[in-house]
């Protein structure tokens, strides 16, 4: 959760952004799956449905105090929880927070926010099948996309 800290140790007044951020960090999803999550997928004593994206499986959240704190957000819009954020917004927040660590890996494709943390969070598995569960991911194939991808790897391993 480093960049939830540091967002709230610079006291960031965007709860909405700090929430996504948050869920980002915590359940290895995609921008994309975050973004477009809706109010009728929200029931805030019992979870968030997050839909999967790209063939990945759905999310489901179910932190207590992220459902809270989802709950008091204000409805800006009828069916997207976190209306009016945008992708684009969240990659700059991420990009002036992480700094130099959103390019640790290889490939420029995946300095993206969204490959950042799942890369983050699956650096130390060298299990597909693990890498798969933790990532949401039906293909095994994709997921193997994610193993040992930083810089100064040789032929995929560290």
């Amino acid at each position: 959760m480093q960049l939830f800290e540091a967002l709230s140790a610079y006291k960031y007044s965007g709860i909405k952004e700090v929430l996504v951020v948050r869920i980002l960090e915590e359940y290895n999803c995609r921008v994309s799956e975050v973004l477009t999550a809706r109010w009728i997928d929200f029931d805030p004593d019992r979870y968030l449905i997050l839909p999967g994206l790209k063939g990945s499986r759905s999310i489901v959240v179910r932190d207590r105090d992220l459902l809270s704190q989802i709950s008091a957000l204000s409805k800006t819009s009828n069916e997207f929880i976190f209306h009016p954020v945008t992708y684009q917004r969240i990659y700059g927040l991420c990009k002036k927070l992480l700094n130099e660590k959103i390019f640790t890996f290889r490939k420029k494709k995946n300095s993206k926010v969204t490959h950042y943390f799942r890369y983050a969070n699956v650096l130390s598995l060298d299990n597909d099948k693990i890498i798969q569960d933790v990532l949401h991911h039906n293909s095994a194939r994709s997921s193997g996309y994610y193993k040992t991808k930083r810089k100064g790897s040789s032929n995929g391993k560290k």
